[in-house]
């Protein structure tokens, strides 16, 4: 019990993140775009410097790479867990920034490497 109060206080916690306006994007712009990303944890120390990169539709992507490579710090600024410092993450042609949570969610999945496996039978876990 004492472990989901805990949870349960994490789980009301309000975000710091602060939606933009959203604005019409372009109809041919990829998935997913990262344009001059720059991001690091503590300030003046960046992990991650100038990325830019494209993810189009249809098409299935991996992060792969070594420990502390960014692979993490990628995947948590594309679900919006941190804002960049600098530079712009895009879904779909428009702001990260200006999709609201459920909107956000309906949008981004992930794949963890980890699995996490429950007791119980297939149909169970379905």
């Amino acid at each position: 019990m004492a472990g989901w109060d805990r949870i349960a206080q994490i789980l009301a916690l309000d975000t710091d993140l602060v939606n933009i306006p959203k604005v019409a994007a372009d109809a041919n712009a990829p998935l997913l775009e990262f344009k001059d990303v720059h991001f690091g944890y503590d300030e003046g120390k960046e992990i991650l410097h100038n990325i830019s990169f494209k993810m189009d539709q249809g098409k299935t992507y991996a992060l792969v790479g070594p420990t502390g490579g960014g692979k993490t710090t990628t995947a948590s600024l594309i679900a919006r867990l941190y804002d960049p410092n600098k530079g712009t993450v895009l879904l779909t042609g428009t702001d990260i920034r200006s999709y609201d949570q459920i909107g956000r969610t309906k949008k981004i999945g992930f794949i963890l490497q980890e699995p996490c496996l429950f007791t119980g039978t297939v149909r169970d876990k379905i």
